[in-house]
């Protein structure tokens, strides 16, 4: 930023492409002199429903919780994808803690869903 300029840089991340292609659409049929140039695209990431990681994974939930994960894709889930895209035939699950109001001032986490998923991670490593 300087008296007579100021630069603006952004990343936008989503696991839709069609939000992404949308974003990217509103921003260019803007009358302004941005620059709009794209870094990198994250692949998308899917529940792998044959994932023997998974299996495992829900089996050990179930024993200790009486109750199946839910399979849903959250945050963490981007990078993952990043990650698989580079591993042919990787294994690979995302699981997450529960937070609160990701990203902001008011971000929270709770240490009893960190402690109920380290202890699910030692038993999943145990049975792998």
């Amino acid at each position: 930023t300087s008296d007579n300029e100021v630069k603006i840089k952004y990343i936008f991340r989503s696991m839709d492409r069609n939000e992404l292609e949308q974003i990217n659409l509103k921003l260019s049929n803007l009358n302004n002199n941005f620059v709009t140039k794209e870094i990198y695209r994250d692949p998308i990431w899917k529940v792998d429903e044959d994932s023997k990681i998974l299996e495992i994974y829900r089996q050990i939930y179930f024993k200790q919780y009486d109750e199946y994960p839910i399979n849903e894709i959250w945050r963490g889930a981007i990078e993952c994808a990043t990650i698989k895209n580079h591993i042919e035939g990787l294994d690979i699950i995302s699981i997450r803690s529960i937070i609160k109001l990701f990203h902001t001032v008011e971000e929270t986490t709770y240490i009893s869903s960190w402690c109920k998923i380290y202890n699910l991670i030692i038993k999943l490593l145990k049975e792998l």
